[in-house]
């Protein structure tokens, strides 16, 4: 069953029938943490069993995010099933010392990409034109989708495209 939240005001108004269906509708005082891209809402007071069964839902909620972003990916071409995780990140990783960056007016935290002359032998390095790509995902995230046999140059592929020219988080 999936429930609507309402923005009244600026303010959310979750319907009551979802704090039944959660097993919360007699808890007197709802506790709200902030997560990257989400919020959880949970009982301001709960038993260690509860916590344990709590962490179970979420842990069920993760993997099927999980198996989403994975089925986006597809497999793994053959010529990347054996590479390792820093094998593939560094085919993603373009570093530039300090001087350099503060001499083109680059700060340290702009996201750099590259192109390669063969005929002139020149590396051109400039501010990517996307925000997100494969190496600002957790580490433990990619190693799941490698150790499954999903391709990560595909997830790098729908990452900087998804934050292409945008404000995407």
């Amino acid at each position: 069953m999936e429930f609507q939240v309402i923005n009244r005001n600026r303010n959310a108004v979750i319907p009551e029938g979802m704090f039944k269906l959660c097993g919360m509708e007699d808890a007197k005082l709802i506790s709200m943490v902030q997560l990257n891209g989400g919020i959880l809402l949970m009982p301001e007071s709960v038993s260690t069993y509860q916590l344990l069964m709590l962490i179970d839902a979420l842990n069920e909620q993760a993997c099927e995010f999980l198996e989403a972003v994975a089925a986006e990916c597809g497999p793994a071409e053959a010529e990347h099933r054996d590479m390792t995780l820093d094998e593939v990140l560094r085919e993603f990783t373009v570093a530039v010392p300090d001087w350099a960056r503060e001499k083109a007016g680059i700060t340290a935290d702009t996201k750099l990409d590259c192109e390669a002359s063969e005929d002139a032998g020149v590396i051109a390095v400039y501010p990517a034109s996307y925000r997100h790509d494969l190496t600002d995902v957790p580490r433990s995230i990619l190693h799941c989708l490698l150790a499954s046999g999903h391709s990560l140059y595909a997830l790098n592929d729908i990452l900087t495209a998804e934050s292409e020219n945008s404000d995407a988080e």
